[in-house]
């Protein structure tokens, strides 16, 4: 199984709220296979124990330094650090639905038109 979608979380300061959005894409969470996706958070923190709090409680999420740019930037540094060719972009502070992914993966499978990035 090849590695499907790569989630972008642009986050600064909000371990509270990106706690919440990670426990929605956890691997037990989503109706989608967790082999198929990958979580990347991306921090703008300049205080931020988001590189602490992720290793502790969410192993499974890569965290990666943000460029101190502000949002879009910090987006785009996400997506710089992603390993498939679907980009799947959602804020700290959204709770993804159990079935969030799959509704992508539907989608893109009911289109065959449709390209992922190379």
């Amino acid at each position: 199984m090849s590695l499907l979608f790569s989630i972008i979380i642009p986050t600064c300061h909000r371990n509270d709220m990106l706690a919440k959005c990670l426990d929605c894409l956890a691997p037990d969470k989503q109706t989608l296979a967790f082999e198929l996706y990958e979580v990347i958070v991306s921090d703008d923190g300049t205080q931020s124990t988001a590189k602490e709090f992720i290793s502790l409680h969410y192993p499974w999420a890569k965290w990666v330094k943000g460029p101190m740019k502000g949002p879009a930037a910090n987006r785009n540094n996400g997506a710089k650090h992603a390993s498939s060719g679907w980009l799947i972009f959602t804020d700290d502070d959204c709770l993804p639905a159990p079935n969030w992914l799959e509704v992508y993966s539907n989608a893109i499978h009911s289109h065959p038109e449709v390209k992922a990035f190379e």
